[in-house]
């Protein structure tokens, strides 16, 4: 028996090198993190958040928190609910939306911000305080077809 390489067979498929690569680039580019609020998976995993999804949250989580209320981060968050006792006009619009790039390019950096609308419920929450309802409308940066909206109330 004669062992050359005439006459070999490679069974299979062999990525090439460039779509081996570009895998391996995807799978560590999805963003990944913990979905709030926590769950667990049917094998005592906490539940995780893929893209948008996470990027949904990281959002609602940033409008909804005061700078010092997160441990380890005191400036995380955008202050929004100091606005509430404000005059509602043109200037605390201006002051929502400022915050708000100001928070999103400092701590979610991979959003892109399109369009904020600030309102004043005429409702009142529970307590008989005024409530402001913030409309974000954004995308993913560098990402085809991933526009989302994030609607609070504060």
């Amino acid at each position: 028996m004669n062992n050359t390489s005439e006459g070999s067979e490679i069974v299979g498929v062999i990525p090439t090198p460039k779509v081996a690569s570009t895998a391996i680039e995807k799978q560590y580019k999805t963003r990944r993190g913990l979905r709030f609020p926590f769950d667990m998976t049917e094998r005592g995993y906490v539940t995780q958040a893929v893209e948008v999804e996470l990027a949904k949250i990281n959002l609602k989580q940033l409008l909804k928190t005061t700078p010092g209320e997160r441990v380890m981060l005191p400036r995380f968050g955008c202050d929004l609910e100091s606005l509430l006792f404000e005059p509602f006009d043109e200037y605390l619009v201006m002051e929502a939306r400022d915050r708000l790039v100001e928070s999103i390019t400092n701590f979610i950096p991979y959003i892109q911000l399109n369009k904020v609308e600030v309102r004043r419920l005429d409702e009142s929450s529970k307590f008989g305080l005024p409530t402001l309802y913030i409309k974000v409308s954004c995308q993913l940066k560098n990402e085809e077809n991933t526009n989302f909206e994030v609607n609070v109330k504060i």
